[in-house]
Parts: structure tokens; C-alpha cells; sequence
């Protein structure tokens, strides 16, 4: 995807909530479609508004999605701690992202001798990196409008993996593969769960 370079933001006064308008590329940018100009058409104005309010539902999507993920890891820290959850939330609510969670998890299972648990946490670890990128630049990068057009762009906000500042075309294809691959992980994070239970605790029937 080709980048848009920015350089210098001038303020523009196009709403209270810190609009900025590009020099370089000569587009005025907006964080709400509704403020869209005087010329720009009824239809446009709502097709507009109606599109920032389904990417704006994509972006907490995103967010609720990867906590139910995080939440997966802290249920396995917790069963294999043998801590309650709410001890557990003590510990896990101080810990940033996936990794020092799944770090924990090895940990644990290496002092508990279970091997399986500690390769299985190794490699969800290694493939939670591939979409953590993706969940990062949807909760992080702002979204901005073309005030005319209502096209919208990306704050991109210089990530690791990503050295560059600067807007960038909005790819909405982006978003929808987060979604996926976030569910893909989830469903990853309940099986490592599962195999932890099973190998902490004792389901034989008598």
C-alpha cells in the first residue's frame, strides 16, 4: 500500500476534536464524517456518517474481541496457579498484552513439570505476534475524513514493525482480517485452557 507523506500539520478549525489539515498533500482532514462542508450533498453527508460509524464499530470490536482473548490467558494463568480469578486479576491486570501472560504460562508449567503446556504456550505466543500488529494499529491509529470526499485515511502512528509517520490510505480489508485472525487466536487460547484442565486436574470418571 503506497504511504501518503504528511510532513508539517498545520490546526485547522474544522471541529473542536483536533482536526488536522496535510500541507504537503493539500486535503483538509477530518475526525468526524458528519462535519462534512456546506457543498457536499445530503446522501453524501449521511453515506459519510454512516460508513465512520460501521469502521469507529469495527475499531471496539476489535478492542472487546482481543480482551475476551486476553482474558482466555489470565483463566489459564489462573488454573495453573490454582489462584481464584479475582487474585489472578490482581497479578494479570499489571501485565501488558499477550506476552507476559504466555510467559507466565510457560513459567508455570515449567516449575510444574507439564512440557505440553510449555511448548503449547510457546507457539500461541509466536502466532498471537502475527495479529497483535493488526489489533495495534486499529485501536491506535486515528481515523481521519477527507472533508469532500468522506475518504477515509490512517494516522499512522510510527509502530515497530512499521517505521513510518504519516497518513496512509484506509484499508478497511485491514480491519476485517483482525476481526478473523483475533477469533482464530481466541479459539487458540480456549484450547491451550482446555489442555491445561486437563492435565491440572483429574476429569476420569470414578
Amino acid at each position: 500500500m503506497s504511504h501518503l507523506t504528511i510532513g508539517a500539520l498545520c490546526r485547522a478549525p474544522l471541529c473542536e476534536l483536533g482536526c488536522t489539515f496535510s500541507t504537503r498533500i493539500g486535503i483538509a482532514l477530518c475526525c468526524r464524517p458528519s462535519t462534512a462542508p456546506p457543498q457536499t450533498s445530503g446522501s453524501s453527508r449521511m453515506a459519510g456518517l454512516f460508513r465512520g460509524a460501521l469502521l469507529y464499530a469495527m475499531v471496539g470490536e476489535i478492542s472487546a474481541r482481543w480482551t475476551f482473548l486476553e482474558q482466555l490467558l489470565d483463566s489459564c494463568i489462573a488454573t495453573l496457579a490454582d489462584l481464584s480469578p479475582d487474585l489472578t486479576a490482581c497479578i494479570s491486570a499489571q501485565m501488558m498484552g499477550h506476552t507476559p501472560r504466555c510467559l507466565t504460562i510457560k513459567a508455570i508449567a515449567r516449575w510444574r513439570g507439564l512440557p505440553d503446556i510449555e511448548k503449547a504456550a510457546e507457539k500461541l505466543s509466536r502466532k498471537l505476534f502475527d495479529v497483535v500488529e493488526l489489533r495495534n494499529r486499529a485501536i491506535h491509529d486515528r481515523i481521519l475524513f477527507e472533508t469532500k470526499e468522506q475518504k477515509p485515511y490512517r494516522s499512522h502512528q510510527m509502530s515497530k514493525k512499521e517505521l513510518h509517520y504519516g497518513l496512509k490510505p484506509f484499508d478497511e480489508e485491514e480491519f476485517k482480517r483482525a476481526l478473523v485472525l483475533i477469533e482464530d487466536r481466541r479459539k487458540e487460547c480456549a484450547n491451550l485452557l482446555t489442555l491445561i484442565r486437563e492435565q491440572v486436574y483429574d476429569y476420569s470418571e470414578p
